[in-house]
């Protein structure tokens, strides 16, 4: 994700490169969120330092064996607005959130700009494609049809997107991983 501070600073640079990738945020929305969570959270911070301060006053007040009830009332309407406060926030990060997840890094100045698979360039090659006398079959059928990919059981698990590795699949990943230790 891209820091927010860094989105406010290149709030133009970032919407040049959503409309060169042809990808739609709504960074006006996300920055007025961003405003509306500091301005919460200055407010908050002010709230803690008043309930912080009476709060020792009414510990020299009770020392003194004189009347606090009326303080103790108000800062308990304080720690509820504190709460309260503290609630909305919470919400907005997740709207906050929610908008940074969607928003791509920026591409380097060297990748050729495109809105899609048809605009991509073919820089280079090595070697050449094998060809076969047969229809090569992606990677998600081989793996099920050898039985060392389950992709019902992790979606039963995880949700879609996932894959669960069985059998001589997960060894030869714990293969690779311990190769590339």
């Amino acid at each position: 994700m891209l820091d927010i501070k860094w989105i406010r600073d290149n709030q133009a640079l970032l919407n040049q490169a959503n409309l060169d990738r042809g990808v739609k945020v709504d960074l006006e929305k996300l920055l007025e969120l961003d405003v509306k969570r500091r301005e919460l959270l200055n407010k908050i911070e002010t709230l803690r330092g008043l309930r912080n301060h009476v709060s020792q006053e009414i510990g020299r007040l009770n020392k003194e064996k004189k009347e606090t009830s009326a303080k103790v009332r108000e800062m308990q309407e304080v720690g509820q607005e504190i709460k309260s406060g503290e609630t909305i926030i919470r919400k907005i990060m997740i709207e906050i959130d929610n908008i940074l997840m969607y928003q791509p890094n920026l591409p380097l100045d060297e990748v050729p700009r495109g809105k899609g698979d048809a605009d991509n360039q073919v820089v280079r090659n090595w070697g050449t494609p094998p060809k076969f006398d047969f229809t090569a079959k992606p990677h998600w059928e081989l793996g099920e049809s050898l039985g060392i990919m389950d992709f019902a059981a992790a979606a039963k698990m995880t949700g879609a997107r996932f894959c669960v590795l069985k059998g001589m699949g997960a060894r030869l990943e714990r293969a690779l991983i311990n190769f590339m230790l």
